[in-house]
């Protein structure tokens, strides 16, 4: 309200009454297990050299890696407070830059914090300077859309020099930097259209919940031999992982949800 400063003004020589008091809100998240593993034979090895022990861990992990991935896309996208349903219009649209922006306010106004510092230009090299800004994450197939079709997207190639990208930086639309990632939601529709989820956020939206004395991921393998007496000629071996997942989404309207059509060929 008007003049609310005043009743924060200390009176001379005091300290004043306390206005504030700490709120203390418990939250709580299940926290479970997950994992995969798969038999490496000596047979295997033998017929098919390509199929390596180091090649069957860096495919474990890499699968790990995504599931994670998706298992955190889905909190981000069951966890969000505002949410824009554009199904008919096209990435591509003037609408989809107006529901940013509308994003934005709400964003702004519900405490999302941007995620990077103010950027200036520069007048040798590059254009457009990077200010604090939100963070939209889409598929790479709705990033080639905008990157071709939408007239408010600035390519990269065009941000001032000093400007550090985020991993996967595609590009700016309004008040968002664009992340693509592959695992981002992107349903198919028909031959050449497809229905994709934009995720807007800041930060200080989620957490993840921690196990005390359990990596995020363990890749684990058993050589040969490792299978006891079912493997009485050491004929065996099995790579995996596990990992230990947990988190809760702490500020819903601190996150955002854009569903749009994108048409690509």
């Amino acid at each position: 309200p008007k003049d609310a400063i005043n009743k924060f003004v200390l009176a001379e020589g005091s300290s004043g009454d306390s206005k504030q008091s700490m709120q203390y809100v418990e939250q709580s998240a299940t926290i479970f297990a997950i994992g995969d593993w798969m038999p490496e034979t000596e047979e295997l090895n033998l017929l098919h050299p390509v199929y390596t022990t180091t090649e069957a861990v860096k495919q474990m992990g890499s699968l790990a890696g995504s599931i994670i991935d998706s298992y955190y896309r889905d909190t981000l996208s069951n966890g969000a407070g505002h949410v824009n349903d554009l199904t008919g219009t096209l990435i591509t649209a003037a609408g989809f830059s107006a529901a940013l922006e509308s994003m934005y306010v709400g964003l702004m106004l519900s405490g999302a914090q941007p995620v990077s510092a103010v950027m200036s230009s520069h007048p040798n090299y590059g254009t457009t300077p990077v200010n604090s800004k939100y963070i939209a994450i889409v598929h790479p197939v709705a990033a080639s859309s905008l990157k071709t079709g939408n007239s408010d997207f600035i390519p990269i190639e065009n941000y001032a020099a000093g400007v550090t990208p985020l991993d996967n930086e595609v590009g700016m639309i309004g008040e968002y930097r664009i992340i693509q990632n592959p695992n981002a939601m992107l349903t198919y529709v028909s031959a050449g259209n497809y229905s994709a989820e934009v995720i807007c956020l800041g930060a200080d939206h989620s957490a993840h919940i921690a196990l005390r004395g359990k990596g995020r991921n363990e890749v684990i393998f058993h050589g040969l031999g490792s299978a006891g007496i079912s493997d009485p000629l050491n004929r065996k071996a099995t790579v995996g992982w596990k990992s230990w997942l947990g988190a809760k989404t702490l500020y819903p309207e601190r996150l955002g949800k854009i569903t749009i059509d994108v048409a690509f060929a």
